[in-house]
């Protein structure tokens, strides 16, 4: 270092731990927003490892597909952790499967192919929510209500819901 940039740091000790202070107060406010509340923490990763034990459960390549003992009891308890805490990802789940029952059809009468695409959008919307919840009771009452506009195949106004909710 040289003697201008010892000047430098001498002269200014104090603009610079502020500046570092600075600094450091804002990559942790910025970690902190980035990670969500508790509550997604710990949803994102509940799902995070049920999926790598589910692809690891279903992988094809194995000569007999399964888990050993211990990983599926975990699988097993994950899934029930989401099942009990991830209402707008239960609902995400039912709403694929209902999804995927209509790929067996060769041919959709018009109303069940107006039923696929309700239920598309649906899928879209409530993969929106997925994230937004910051609290279980928050995640219960928008799932609830993406329910409701479900079960009156009301896009336009889950649509108009999803935007308020912003």
């Amino acid at each position: 270092m040289d003697n201008k940039c010892k000047i430098c740091f001498a002269a200014f000790p104090g603009f610079l731990g502020r500046a570092l202070l600075l600094l450091l107060f804002g990559a942790l406010t910025l970690q902190t927003n980035a990670e969500g509340s508790p509550y997604q923490s710990e949803i994102k990763v509940a799902r995070e490892r049920y999926g790598v034990l589910y692809a690891e459960w279903r992988d094809y390549r194995k000569p007999k597909p399964g888990l050993p003992p211990a990983k599926e009891e975990e699988r097993l308890r994950l899934r029930g952790f989401l099942f009990e805490n991830d209402p707008i990802g239960v609902l995400f789940e039912q709403i694929q499967t209902d999804i995927s029952a209509f790929r067996g059809v060769p041919v959709l009468a018009p109303e069940d192919g107006a039923l696929l695409d309700c239920l598309k959008d649906f899928l879209a919307i409530t993969q929106g929510f997925e994230e937004r919840a910051t609290t279980r009771e928050q995640a219960e009452q928008f799932a609830t209500e993406l329910r409701r506009l479900l079960a009156r195949r009301d896009v336009v106004g889950a649509n108009k819901w999803a935007k308020a909710q912003k």
